[in-house]
């Protein structure tokens, strides 16, 4: 996990992150997580233009550092601008679709294939490990029950949709360049199996479920990045923020959707928004932490239904018809109103005070919250996944993105040189 926050009213957007970052992997058909400190999450979208971004989950983007992706994107971005926010997030990820000095389609189809491979381990185990092949006694009853399992899993995927942004035709190509030599590579793997040759075409069934497979579950399969971008369009006068799920390339299309949207407006005075690791800034939201709330709605029908027991004990009564039914409905009554009043005592203030904060105090609460959240996670949790200095950005209309607080992987004092190279690449529309 990681803690990051936006902070938005009509004055400014802050952005702050920590650097605990996640790199997710496959290894032999399992997700590896490692977590580093020392992460930068929070970045200057555009050189010119009040644009700001952050990332969150997953540091790299099929092996390649976000960072190095975002950067890169900046240069070629240069004066370039759009009349909404939303317009540089497709612009973003338009680019990443068509690079081919970070992402040659060579490396997308390599990637591709070892995706298949891993997923095609796993369905592979899972054949294995079913009742019927466990039950099989000799190597054709085995292969049977492999091939049932197979188009068992192959009709069930069959009958799912296809989710967006891809398509029937996206499928039916990856099915035409690859089902053969994936089928090969399996047949390989495989040899050794005593019932694997038992019975024809095992491997070409098995790559041609698992490609299917890949595709309309991507979202089981893929590591995914959280993108958000938030900041100005040069007709937008108030902050907006759009958060985006990012899960790379299928081949050579790029995968991202859109989650949430969110904007600063005269009916809208400020908004807090927490990603990946919500619990401290939710609470400080509400009043309450979401693991309070439903402890309270797991203790309410507890003691409702004793206190029904209790009462046809001591009255000697029968069974209550539709007791379920009745605690129920009253738990959700009493659920609804204690968290209307904390929603009315702490959220509907707070949205009024954060309207009216100057900048700097808003970026203030924004490191607050984030250091919060990392406590929490260093005393109640052993991956120490949140934590490491706190990045502080501002966007404004005015003045741009402005960095509150930033870390640096050296001591600047010691490298006087940087500042200089720095200021010059910043004239020709470079930058870090």
């Amino acid at each position: 996990m990681t803690a990051e926050i936006a902070v938005m009213n009509r004055r400014a957007a802050v952005l702050a992150a920590d650097s605990a970052g996640t790199v997710t992997g496959w290894v032999n058909g399992k997700q590896e997580v490692r977590y580093f400190k020392g992460e930068n999450k929070v970045f200057q979208a555009s050189l010119y233009h009040p644009v700001g971004l952050m990332t969150y989950g997953n540091a790299d983007l099929q092996r390649v550092p976000w960072e190095l992706v975002i950067k890169h994107y900046r240069q070629s971005l240069g004066k370039t601008s759009f009349d909404n926010l939303e317009g540089y997030g497709e612009h973003l990820f338009n680019y990443i679709e068509a690079d081919q000095d970070i992402f040659p389609n060579e490396d997308r189809e390599r990637y591709f294939r070892d995706k298949v491979d891993d997923v095609a381990l796993k369905a592979f185990l899972d054949a294995v490990q079913s009742p019927n092949f466990q039950s099989a006694s000799d190597d054709a009853s085995k292969a049977a029950a492999f091939v049932s399992f197979i188009d068992q899993m192959n009709a069930s995927v069959d009958a799912s949709p296809i989710p967006a942004p891809l398509s029937q035709g996206d499928i039916d190509a990856a099915l035409a360049d690859n089902v053969v030599d994936r089928a090969q590579s399996l047949d390989e793997n495989l040899k050794t199996v005593s019932w694997w040759a038992v019975l024809p075409n095992l491997a070409s069934k098995l790559a041609e479920v698992t490609i299917k497979l890949v595709f309309k579950q991507y979202s089981k399969f893929l590591s995914s990045t959280g993108i958000v971008l938030a900041g100005y369009g040069d007709k937008e006068f108030f902050p907006h923020l759009h958060q985006y799920r990012v899960y790379g390339f299928l081949r050579r299309k790029f995968v991202y959707i859109l989650e949430s949207s969110r904007k600063i407006g005269l009916d809208k005075p400020s908004e807090i928004v927490p990603f990946a690791s919500t619990d401290m800034v939710d609470t400080f939201r509400t009043g309450a932490s979401p693991d309070v709330y439903s402890y309270i709605g797991v203790e309410f029908e507890s003691a409702a239904n004793a206190l029904a027991e209790d009462i046809k004990v001591a009255t000697g009564g029968a069974n209550i018809p539709g007791l379920e039914q009745m605690v129920e409905k009253h738990r959700s009554a009493f659920m609804d109103g204690w968290f209307d009043k904390a929603f009315d005592a702490h959220y509907r203030p707070l949205t009024r005070v954060v309207g009216m904060l100057p900048v700097d105090e808003m970026a203030s609460l924004a490191e607050t919250l984030i250091n919060l959240e990392s406590l929490k996670e260093k005393v109640t949790s052993p991956t120490e996944s949140i934590g490491g200095a706190v990045d502080v950005a501002v966007i404004t209309k005015a003045e741009g993105f402005v960095w509150i607080k930033r870390k640096h992987y050296f001591d600047l004092s010691l490298n006087p040189r940087y500042a200089a190279r720095f200021s010059a690449r910043e004239q020709v529309g470079g930058g870090q």
